[in-house]
Parts: structure tokens; sequence; C-alpha cells
């Protein structure tokens, strides 16, 4: 994969990168009215919107002056939300009880750890990223 793609798909990893990117896919949205929406401190949220800024994936849609400053508004680049085919890369959602979900990652982790006690030579490396977040609606 080459470099540009791998840095789009690292940034959609992160959970607030996610919802940063969901958010400005469907209303644009400076720093501060981000950090309101999702609930965050804006400095977290201006960290973030420059690393998506940085890696194509938002882009400034407006500019205006409030309170002699000019705030920027942000909105996601086309296709941003789309992760690479070639990344083969799968989102899956779950219902589980916080008891399953303590299991799961229990479970995932002793498999990977089963993985890497295997591993013989003459593979091709491959990177496992995955994420069990809960989902508020």
């Amino acid at each position: 994969m080459e470099p540009a793609r791998r840095a789009l798909l690292f940034a959609c990893l992160h959970p607030l990168r996610r919802r940063i990117l969901e958010a400005v896919a469907l209303v644009p949205g400076s720093g501060q009215s981000l950090a309101r929406r999702l609930g965050e401190g804006q400095p977290k949220i201006h960290y973030h919107l420059k690393r998506l800024e940085a890696a194509g994936l938002v882009k400034v849609v407006e500019e205006r002056q409030k309170r002699g400053m000019i705030e920027k508004l942000y909105g996601a680049e086309p296709g941003a939300l789309e992760v690479p085919e070639e990344a083969g890369a799968e989102v899956r959602t779950l219902n589980l009880t916080p008891g399953q979900a303590h299991q799961f990652r229990e479970d995932l982790g002793r498999l990977i750890r089963q993985y890497q006690a295997r591993q013989g030579s003459g593979g091709v490396s491959h990177r496992l990223s995955w994420a069990l977040e809960e989902i508020v609606a």
C-alpha cells in the first residue's frame, strides 16, 4: 500500500478522529463547535483536526470573522470515510454487554498471542489494528 493511503487509513483508526470525520461529513464545523457537539476539549479537537487535515481527510470549507478572529469551518474531503479496498480493512459492529466486551477483548488477545507464537519464516508481515469502543448514540 502506498504511503499516502497508509496515512489515510492510520488517521481513520483513532476513535476521536473517526468521530470528528463522521461529524464534519454531516455538517461542517469549527474546532469550538465540534468540541461542543462531541463533548471533548477544544485543544484535543484542534489537534485531531490538524492531523486529519494533514492526511487530506478534512479541509477548510469556510472562513468567517467571529469576535475579531477568523473561524475556520472544516468539512470532510470526498471519499474520506471510505477505507482503501487493498487495506483489507473491515468494520463490524457487535452488541455486547460489558462482561461480553471484556471476554471478547481477552479472547482476541489470546488468539493474537497464539498466532505470534506460531510465526514462521517466509511469511509476509501484517499489522492488525483493532478497537473495541462503546458507541454512544
